[in-house]
């Protein structure tokens, strides 16, 4: 008897990235293409995963806002986001059109920690944040090993920072707040700050001590909401090279407030990039097509 064949989407800001396999260690195929409108975008995936034969299940790890509620009309439609053109488009209801296996939906940061808690830096904590800095700047927190959702699901990124001295007449890079994460230490910040990733800029450019500033105000307030025994840090912005500098900054926001967090050094594991590195989102995504991580 041949296993089921299960399809993963991580259908993120810039790229989308969609796994065929049995498991997450046993992958037969893959496609990545950039996400650009969703009639394209959509129409790839579809002659990708109809070129397999018969799936099991689809999961998919969507950028956001996304409604991921299975008991709405609207489940699995992308809400009012900053991203061009894709306000309102019906990520489910395309693929239910076309597929007749279940369809599970969350969001891509959802998708990464749920791969990060079964295979990698999540492995064996009660509760940790996976937040990823790329093109935007999203948050998943998994508390006994589920997703925290509510009336959706957290927004983090769109968390209000206070402007670092030398910021003060940047224009957001977030269509909807002057002073979010997200329009502040984004990828899209970056480029619109800077003219350039952050990554080309020599270790002496003051873009270096903004971001890790800007990234140590998000993690302190996410440190005392939260209370979550790891932040772990993806997305194409991460780096060690840049999580050192922010660990130096969170330790002296904090000032010694959190017990757990008074040494520098236990900010090494606290503060982590994933350990799936980039293949989190995707592999994040096939789980959510198995039978146990469906909601409905």
């Amino acid at each position: 008897m041949n296993e089921p064949l299960y399809a993963g989407i991580e259908l993120g800001g810039t790229k989308t990235i969609c796994l065929i396999g049995t498991g997450v260690d046993s992958i037969r195929d893959q496609l990545q293409i950039p996400t650009t409108n969703p009639a394209d975008t959509l129409g790839q995936i579809h002659t990708f995963l109809a070129s397999q034969g018969e799936l099991a299940g689809i999961g998919i790890g969507a950028f956001g806002p996304v409604n991921i509620d299975p008991g709405s009309a609207n489940y699995g439609c992308i809400e009012s986001t900053p991203k061009p053109g894709w306000s309102h488009t019906s990520v489910v209801p395309f693929f239910r059109e076309r597929f007749s296996c279940p369809i599970n939906l969350d969001t891509d940061v959802n998708a990464a920690a749920i791969a990060e808690h079964q295979h990698g830096n999540g492995k064996g904590l009660r509760n940790f944040i996976y937040i990823t800095v790329g093109t935007g700047i999203g948050g998943g927190a998994l508390i006994e090993g589920a997703p925290v959702r509510g009336n959706s699901h957290p927004e983090m990124g769109h968390i209000a920072l206070p402007r670092h001295m030398a910021d003060e007449t940047f224009l957001s890079a977030c269509p909807y707040h002057q002073n979010c994460a997200e329009g502040l230490a984004s990828g899209s910040a970056l480029r619109k700050r800077w003219g350039m990733p952050l990554n080309e800029f020599p270790p002496e450019h003051p873009a270096w001590d903004m971001q890790a500033s800007y990234l140590a105000e998000f993690f302190h307030s996410l440190t005392l909401l939260f209370s979550p025994q790891r932040i772990i840090v993806g997305g194409g912005v991460s780096s060690e090279q840049l999580l050192a500098r922010v660990r130096t900054a969170l330790y002296k926001k904090l000032n010694g407030y959190v017990d757990a967090l008074k040494l520098e050094a236990s900010l090494e594991s606290y503060l982590c990039l994933p350990e799936l590195a980039g293949n989190a989102g995707p592999l994040g995504s096939l789980m959510l097509a198995y039978p146990e991580y469906r909601r409905h």
